[in-house]
Parts: C-alpha cells; sequence; structure tokens
C-alpha cells in the first residue's frame, strides 16, 4: 500500500496540554471532529471503546459532492502513537499521530502518507501541496481547541 511513488506529509505542532489529553482528543474522533474542515460527520462503526480495530464513518465533501470514507484505528499506544488508515474513493491512506510530552505540554508529531487511485494520480502535485496545508491547519486547529478550554 505505500511505496516512493506515494504523497507524505509531516507537520508538528506544540500544545499546553498533557499528552494523555492531546492522545484522548485525536483518539475519540469521532465526539469532535470540527478540526477537519471537509469533514460533515463522524460516526464510530464498532462496538466498544476505541483500540486496534475501531472504525469510524466520514461524511466528507470533496467539491460539490459528499462520500463515505472509512478510517480504522490500526495503532493505539496511549499516550503516544495513534494510526488510522483508510481506503477511500480518493486512494489509500494512513494518518499517525505522535505525542511526546514536554513537562506537561505536548509535542504532537503528524505524518500523513497515501496513494491515490486511477485519474487522481494525475492530481499528485496539487494533492501534495493541499495536503501539507489542510495538515498544518489540522493541527492549528487542534491546538486552538485544546488550548482553548482553559
Amino acid at each position: 500500500m505505500y511505496n516512493s511513488k506515494m504523497l507524505t506529509y509531516e507537520a508538528r505542532v506544540e500544545i499546553d496540554r498533557p499528552a494523555d489529553q492531546v492522545f484522548m482528543f485525536l483518539a475519540r474522533y469521532h465526539e469532535h471532529f470540527g478540526w477537519v474542515g471537509s469533514v460533515l460527520a463522524v460516526e464510530k462503526v464498532t462496538p466498544g471503546a476505541v483500540g486496534p480495530g475501531t472504525r469510524f464513518k466520514e461524511t466528507v465533501k470533496f467539491g460539490r459532492f459528499e462520500n463515505q470514507v472509512f478510517w480504522e484505528v490500526t495503532v493505539y499506544e496511549p499516550p503516544e502513537r495513534l494510526v488510522f488508515r483508510s481506503d477511500s474513493f480518493l486512494g489509500q491512506s494512513k494518518a499517525l499521530f505522535e505525542c511526546t510530552p514536554l513537562n506537561g505540554r505536548t509535542s504532537l508529531r503528524a505524518v500523513s502518507s497515501g496513494d491515490l487511485k486511477g485519474g487522481y494520480r494525475l492530481l499528485k502535485p496539487v494533492f501534495g501541496f493541499l495536503g501539507l496545508r489542510q495538515r498544518k491547519k489540522h493541527l492549528t486547529r487542534i491546538k486552538a481547541e485544546l488550548e482553548g478550554g482553559s
């Protein structure tokens, strides 16, 4: 699924919250997904607590169309590492979040990678640029949501 031809981008932010709070915010994605601008709704579709194998269904807006994207938690290592993967109309992707404690604060690293399907491959340079810009916006929004609750 992931090879040298895939899109990969990374962003970081420091958040004035402990790593366990940042991790749980990300793990409970279905409860607060406002930091992802194109997502209209998220539903947890597997029973029980969030952990490896938990699946989420997103309703996303892509241009004028709405699509369903399913994400699965593949790595769940509180409070440090969380990985999601998906297979959508655009292609396969993976989102890694690493929370590193910094004296009551957290350094959040987000790495996204993916491989586009079919004709979308022609748009790889555009998706690469937009993807990195979006990931940076996502981290800024996550920081604002978590720190805004002071």
